[in-house]
């Protein structure tokens, strides 16, 4: 977790999609997306890649191709 820009940003890494996914439709982290709008405002943004990207890249990404959740 970082503060970009005024931003509160989260960045992970995952070693499969299959885990992230199972991770992201379960427990804790479905609660809070369920519960997201009610809470917060922000942007997503998810992709593949081959290399964790830096925080600098990582947050241009989200502010052009993010979508508003």
């Amino acid at each position: 977790m970082k503060r970009i820009h005024g931003h509160q940003c989260t960045l992970t890494a995952w070693e499969s999609r299959e885990i992230m996914l199972e991770f992201m439709r379960s427990g804790a982290h479905l609660k809070a997306m369920k519960n997201f709008p009610k809470i917060a405002t922000g942007k997503i943004y998810g992709y593949e890649s081959a290399e964790i990207p830096a925080w600098d890249e990582a947050f241009a990404l989200l502010m052009e191709k993010g979508r508003v959740y």
